[in-house]
């Protein structure tokens, strides 16, 4: 299992596929800090089509427990519903 920070300085990660890596699976979010009531995780495909979206749980564990596949990349972000929120939240993820 991987780990993978992002905050608001650093919103997005984008995983490339290979022959071997063809899917992305996460597991959970913990998030450590935030100002904010409103922070959301999305999955984004090669399109840049939103095709997953779940509000982040402020008590700070959200499981997600959900596997993409993909063929060219994946994108994930971490969006707040105020430009001015602070946060930092690590993706527990597996890539098969």
């Amino acid at each position: 299992m991987k780990t993978i920070e992002l905050n608001q300085f650093n919103t997005t990660f984008r995983v490339e596929g290979s022959s071997q890596t063809r899917s992305l699976e996460i597991k959970k979010v913990d998030l450590y800090s935030s100002d904010s009531q409103g922070l959301k995780l999305n999955v984004i495909d090669e399109k840049d089509i939103t095709i997953y979206s779940q509000p982040l749980n402020q008590s700070g564990i959200t499981v997600v427990g959900k596997r993409f596949v993909f063929y060219d990349h994946l994108s994930v972000n971490v969006e707040a519903e105020q430009a001015d929120t602070t946060f930092a939240v690590t993706l527990h993820i597996v890539l098969n």
